[in-house]
């Protein structure tokens, strides 16, 4: 009893995505049964639904043919219009309505329809968009070195490498900030609840989100004209106000920029 509605292309074709972010504002009404929200890479051997409920449950779920298997699902509070982003990337699926957020991994359906459902629900939906905004970031001053993630007894250091084991480890989206939406915040595509942060002792780790301000402010940077030759760009903490991410020993850190060298070590291109 779902009704589906996909995005088109220019040619007014159903579009196929592989990775891809889609936000959207839903209204549903308030019974158990109904649900609405992003259908993600939809094919013939099945579909995800990531959405809402009318009783409050955000959910993600795999339908193929007429059963569906919860991946992921959390209570929250149903009030009026919300707001979702749905992400698909690589095997992982990620889901966040008003701030609550649920992934899930092992994603086998590689591509697909991307658009809106409903189910047993007359739901509202306004401001559809979708885009690919996953970004590597590479250093200049070498061509094959990437913002990539390693984990190092579970503390997850940033560094720089030309070798990612997979895919999503050097995939970035950046994010209005945490702390302030004049910065941005560097989520990773494959690990979809954790950022970049800077730590006590001023390196960079990936770190979980926390609801937190002292976690926001250590996620939040500021995008700046490259400190190398206005080329690019520099990223300034906002914990930390006048140092820059700067790989030290191809590890990633806030430090403060002075010297040539350092300003050529604190500057990064963005590459879809």
């Amino acid at each position: 009893d779902a009704q589906f509605v996909f995005l088109k292309n220019r040619q007014n074709k159903e579009a196929d995505i592989t990775a891809a972010i889609a936000t959207c504002e839903v209204s549903v009404p308030k019974k158990a049964d109904a649900s609405a929200g992003i259908v993600m890479r939809s094919s013939k051997e099945g579909a995800y639904l990531l959405g809402i409920g009318g009783d409050g449950t955000i959910f993600i779920k795999c339908v193929s043919g007429k059963e569906e298997k919860v991946l992921a699902e959390k209570k929250t509070d149903l009030k009026g219009k919300v707001n979702l982003k749905a992400q698909a990337f690589g095997s992982v699926l990620y889901l966040e309505v008003n701030g609550e957020r649920i992934f899930a991994k092992d994603a086998f359906i590689a591509y697909g329809k991307c658009g809106l459902f409903a189910q047993n629900a007359d739901a509202k939906f306004a401001n559809f968009a979708i885009s690919n905004p996953a970004k590597r970031i590479r250093a200049i001053n070498t061509t094959v070195k990437f913002f990539v993630i390693r984990n190092e007894n579970k503390m997850w250091p940033c560094i720089l490498d030309c070798n990612p084991k997979e895919m999503g480890d050097c995939h970035w989206e950046l994010e209005k900030g945490l702390a302030d939406p004049n910065g941005v915040s560097l989520r990773s595509m494959s690990y979809p609840n954790k950022y970049l942060a800077v730590h006590d002792d001023g390196k960079v780790y990936l770190k979980e989100y926390e609801n937190t301000p002292e976690f926001k402010k250590a996620a939040t940077w500021y995008q700046r004209k490259g400190n190398h030759e206005g080329l690019h760009s520099s990223f300034e903490s906002m914990a930390r106000p006048g140092e820059f991410m700067k790989h030290i020993g191809w590890r990633l850190s806030s430090y403060p920029v002075k010297t040539g060298g350092e300003k050529y070590d604190s500057t990064f291109e963005l590459i879809e």
